[in-house]
């Protein structure tokens, strides 16, 4: 708690302590770790949205200097593509600070994803943007590690903003702590790489790393082209890790009625690439380099 509260007091130009009011009702879970809900912020004077870490977790014992560690460094991002953090704030006698973030209304990419044609122009700029920021958060050593449609904003601009990043570890590791690994958080298992989960040979599995983000990434492709969840047939998480492991990944969507059927071939191979064995995986910068260069110029 004492590293908690070292970063805090060298963070007190971003403290919002009597500066976030009309709190309104829980808007959302995040992943079983946290509360979203929208206030205001008179400081900024604009909506944002305020991440408030469950108590069961606060009493995990390494969990604050988790937490300290991943302020520290969402603080020190700063890119086009990554949602800022405004600032924190606790309340009451609560000793967790909640985490203050711009309130985005266009929503998540997977609510705004329907808004303009699968493989079209919108597509790629997006692609190329969510690629950008990857791109930028391994060159500071970040890694998403929860990566997906879902923990990606949209601004008023439509500009995509990488998000949830800065607690995905934090909150991993003390789940996984406390009886439950990543692979059972609801929903995250889809986007998950084969090297996560334990080989039949009986090998650890990898940690996540810049690798599995990009297979993740892969994974987006594939939502924006099919407007469907990864392996959305399967039922449960417990089919998709079977489906994982055996080596198995998605299938190559069928084009809008009225398009080519090689509409979706260059991104495709994008996808095709990020769920190649994890040595042969481009990085986050190639495939941005590659959408723009390759793809938009063409």
């Amino acid at each position: 708690m004492d590293k908690l509260l070292n970063i805090l007091a060298s963070l007190s130009h971003l403290s919002l302590e009597g500066q976030i009011v009309e709190k309104q009702s829980f808007v959302s879970g995040l992943g079983g770790s946290c509360d979203v809900y929208k206030a205001w912020s008179t400081k900024h004077n604009k909506r944002v949205a305020v991440k408030q870490i469950r108590a069961f977790l606060t009493k995990e014992p390494s969990f604050a200097k988790k937490l300290a560690r991943e302020i520290r460094i969402w603080s020190e991002l700063e890119h086009e593509n990554v949602l800022p953090l405004l600032g924190y704030f606790t309340e009451g006698d609560k000793a967790m600070p909640s985490l203050v973030s711009e309130w985005m209304k266009r929503g998540t990419l997977y609510d705004f994803m329907k808004s303009f044609p699968r493989g079209g122009f919108e597509t790629y700029i997006i692609l190329r943007d969510i690629a950008s920021g990857l791109a930028y958060l391994h060159s500071k050593q970040v890694i998403h590690a929860d990566l997906k449609t879902a923990n990606i904003l949209i601004s008023a601009t439509k500009t995509p903003l990488l998000a949830d990043f800065g607690l995905s570890l934090a909150l991993s590791h003390s789940r996984s702590t406390m009886g439950t690994t990543t692979t059972s958080a609801k929903g995250t298992v889809r986007w998950m790489a084969i090297e996560l989960f334990p080989s039949i040979s009986g090998d650890e599995p990898f940690k996540h790393d810049e690798k599995s983000d990009m297979w993740a990434f892969g994974m987006i492709i594939y939502e924006l082209l099919s407007w469907e969840f990864p392996y959305e047939n399967k039922r449960n998480d417990a089919l998709v890790t079977i489906t994982i492991m055996n080596g198995e990944v998605p299938e190559k969507p069928v084009p809008p009625s009225g398009h080519e059927p090689s509409i979706f071939d260059p991104l495709w191979t994008v996808a095709s690439s990020c769920w190649a064995h994890r040595n042969s995986r481009p990085t986050a910068r190639e495939v941005t380099n590659y959408i723009t260069n390759g793809i938009l110029a063409g």
